[in-house]
């Protein structure tokens, strides 16, 4: 079962449309909403950076972040990153507009979301995307243990409400 380390809601994976990857994968894209976190970008980009299944596509959605922007920290620290998009929303728009719109901007058939805050095990993508070898499997969500003590249970998902509220599963 993949494993991310984190203190906030638990990574999300779930089908978007048909795109493929070249050999026919199904093309994947992880979408990380931030603002004023580069702190936490550089552990969570370089776990991400170093998957056994890469992801195709990481979109960070800078979400109108006062300078220094997590956008100037990331071209400063990540640069030459071909899977790597950042994008500035010109102002806040909340953590489900900037999800919203990595939404509107990802090209993968497969896409991931994780808070800035998260850093994935080394395997977490590829065991992520085992589950949807079945057709019948439209989302997984993947356990979230606590940063601080790795063997603590964070979450074990997340659920969202129409009003746009949260509820943690099994935290604790």
């Amino acid at each position: 079962v993949p494993w991310a380390t984190g203190s906030r809601q638990g990574p999300v994976v779930w089908k978007m449309g048909i795109h493929s990857s070249a050999g026919g994968a199904p093309r994947v894209s992880v979408i990380i909403p931030t603002y004023a976190g580069s702190r936490h970008l550089k552990p969570c980009l370089a776990a991400l950076l170093d998957q056994s299944r890469p992801a195709d596509e990481i979109l960070v959605i800078d979400d109108a972040s006062p300078p220094p922007t997590d956008s100037e920290f990331l071209s400063r620290e990540f640069p030459g990153q071909p899977a790597l998009r950042v994008l500035r929303n010109p102002a806040n728009l909340g953590f489900a507009g900037a999800v919203n719109r990595g939404l509107a901007e990802a090209t993968g058939s497969l896409i991931a979301l994780l808070n800035n805050d998260t850093r994935p095990d080394r395997h977490w993508l590829e065991r992520a995307l085992a589950p949807f070898a079945d057709p019948r499997v439209g989302a997984v969500a993947t356990r979230l243990v606590r940063m601080d003590r790795p063997e603590i249970l964070d979450s074990a998902g997340d659920g969202y409400t129409v009003a746009g509220g949260t509820l943690k599963f099994r935290s604790g």
